[in-house]
Protein backbone atom coordinates (compact mmCIF):
# COMPACT_ATOMS: atom_id res chain seq x y z
CA UNK A 1 0.00 0.00 0.00
CA UNK A 2 1.04 3.49 -0.60
CA UNK A 3 1.80 6.30 1.82
CA UNK A 4 -1.52 8.09 0.32
CA UNK A 5 -3.70 4.82 0.15
CA UNK A 6 -2.42 4.40 3.88
CA UNK A 7 -3.26 8.04 4.95
CA UNK A 8 -6.90 7.60 3.37
CA UNK A 9 -7.24 4.12 4.91
CA UNK A 10 -7.09 5.36 8.20
CA UNK A 11 -7.84 9.18 8.28
CA UNK A 12 -4.88 10.57 8.17
CA UNK A 13 -3.84 13.73 6.57
CA UNK A 14 -2.94 13.30 2.73
CA UNK A 15 0.56 14.35 1.59
CA UNK A 16 0.84 16.78 -0.92
CA UNK A 17 0.21 15.73 -4.45
CA UNK A 18 2.11 17.76 -7.85
CA UNK A 19 -1.00 17.36 -9.94
CA UNK A 20 -1.45 20.19 -12.42
CA UNK A 21 -4.30 22.44 -11.41
CA UNK A 22 -5.53 22.86 -14.32
CA UNK A 23 -5.92 19.35 -14.85
CA UNK A 24 -7.44 19.13 -11.87
CA UNK A 25 -9.67 21.93 -12.30
CA UNK A 26 -10.99 20.35 -15.59
CA UNK A 27 -11.51 17.14 -13.85
CA UNK A 28 -13.96 18.49 -11.35
CA UNK A 29 -15.86 19.88 -14.33
CA UNK A 30 -15.85 15.91 -15.73
CA UNK A 31 -17.05 14.58 -12.55
CA UNK A 32 -19.77 17.02 -11.84
CA UNK A 33 -20.85 15.51 -15.22
CA UNK A 34 -20.72 12.18 -14.02
CA UNK A 35 -22.27 12.38 -11.05
CA UNK A 36 -25.86 12.78 -13.10
CA UNK A 37 -24.67 9.77 -15.93
CA UNK A 38 -27.22 7.64 -15.82
CA UNK A 39 -25.02 4.75 -17.35
CA UNK A 40 -22.71 5.07 -13.92
CA UNK A 41 -25.91 5.27 -11.43
CA UNK A 42 -28.17 2.49 -13.02
CA UNK A 43 -25.51 0.71 -11.77
CA UNK A 44 -25.82 1.52 -8.73
CA UNK A 45 -29.55 1.56 -8.55
CA UNK A 46 -29.69 -2.17 -9.18
CA UNK A 47 -28.04 -2.00 -5.51
CA UNK A 48 -30.11 0.67 -3.63
CA UNK A 49 -32.58 3.11 -3.88
CA UNK A 50 -32.03 6.09 -6.25
CA UNK A 51 -31.35 8.52 -2.98
CA UNK A 52 -28.59 6.60 -1.79
CA UNK A 53 -27.96 6.09 -5.47
CA UNK A 54 -27.24 10.47 -5.32
CA UNK A 55 -24.93 9.82 -2.11
CA UNK A 56 -23.20 6.56 -3.44
CA UNK A 57 -21.69 8.58 -7.00
CA UNK A 58 -20.70 11.40 -4.44
CA UNK A 59 -18.48 8.88 -2.45
CA UNK A 60 -17.14 7.34 -5.61
CA UNK A 61 -16.20 10.40 -6.84
CA UNK A 62 -15.08 12.03 -4.10
CA UNK A 63 -15.69 11.37 -0.34
CA UNK A 64 -15.15 7.74 -0.18
CA UNK A 65 -16.88 5.36 2.22
CA UNK A 66 -16.63 4.06 5.82
CA UNK A 67 -18.52 1.75 8.25
CA UNK A 68 -21.25 3.86 10.86
CA UNK A 69 -18.99 4.06 14.04
CA UNK A 70 -15.99 3.75 11.94
CA UNK A 71 -14.84 7.99 12.39
CA UNK A 72 -11.15 7.20 11.39
CA UNK A 73 -11.51 4.23 9.14
CA UNK A 74 -12.72 4.24 5.39
CA UNK A 75 -13.36 1.40 3.20
CA UNK A 76 -12.88 0.89 -0.74
CA UNK A 77 -13.59 2.79 -2.83
CA UNK A 78 -10.76 5.48 -2.94
CA UNK A 79 -12.56 8.18 -4.38
CA UNK A 80 -11.58 8.86 -8.17
CA UNK A 81 -10.82 12.19 -7.65
CA UNK A 82 -8.24 11.27 -4.80
CA UNK A 83 -7.23 8.39 -7.21
CA UNK A 84 -6.73 10.93 -9.93
CA UNK A 85 -4.12 12.77 -8.09
CA UNK A 86 -1.87 10.22 -6.55
CA UNK A 87 -1.73 7.82 -9.32
CA UNK A 88 0.70 7.86 -12.60
CA UNK A 89 0.96 8.28 -15.35
CA UNK A 90 -1.09 11.35 -15.67
CA UNK A 91 -3.61 12.31 -18.72
CA UNK A 92 -1.74 14.71 -20.59
CA UNK A 93 -5.49 15.66 -22.82
CA UNK A 94 -8.34 16.52 -22.01
CA UNK A 95 -9.41 13.14 -24.08
CA UNK A 96 -7.27 11.11 -21.92
CA UNK A 97 -8.15 12.80 -18.97
CA UNK A 98 -11.78 11.59 -19.62
CA UNK A 99 -10.99 8.11 -19.92
CA UNK A 100 -8.92 8.19 -16.86
CA UNK A 101 -11.57 9.20 -14.92
CA UNK A 102 -14.87 7.12 -16.30
CA UNK A 103 -12.38 4.17 -15.72
CA UNK A 104 -11.82 4.86 -12.34
CA UNK A 105 -14.97 5.77 -11.61
CA UNK A 106 -16.31 1.92 -13.36
CA UNK A 107 -13.81 0.65 -10.27
CA UNK A 108 -14.88 2.74 -7.97
CA UNK A 109 -18.61 2.06 -8.48
CA UNK A 110 -16.97 -2.16 -8.43
CA UNK A 111 -15.39 -1.13 -5.06
CA UNK A 112 -18.37 0.15 -3.70
CA UNK A 113 -20.78 -2.45 -4.28
CA UNK A 114 -18.02 -4.88 -2.63
CA UNK A 115 -18.32 -2.54 0.51
CA UNK A 116 -22.17 -2.30 0.22
CA UNK A 117 -22.66 -6.10 -0.25
CA UNK A 118 -20.05 -6.51 3.27
CA UNK A 119 -21.49 -4.09 5.12
CA UNK A 120 -24.96 -3.12 3.89
CA UNK A 121 -26.77 -0.43 5.52
CA UNK A 122 -23.41 0.18 8.04
CA UNK A 123 -22.06 1.29 4.70
CA UNK A 124 -21.60 5.67 4.49
CA UNK A 125 -19.89 8.96 3.76
CA UNK A 126 -16.40 9.38 5.07
CA UNK A 127 -16.23 12.85 6.02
Amino acid sequence: MTPWEDAWFNGKLMPPHAYPQLLLIEAEAIAEELLFDGNFRSILEDWVPRERADRAMGEALWSGCRVHGQTNKRVPPIPVMARLMYTEPRAENIVDLEDQIRADLYRAIREWIASFRTYGSKLEEAP
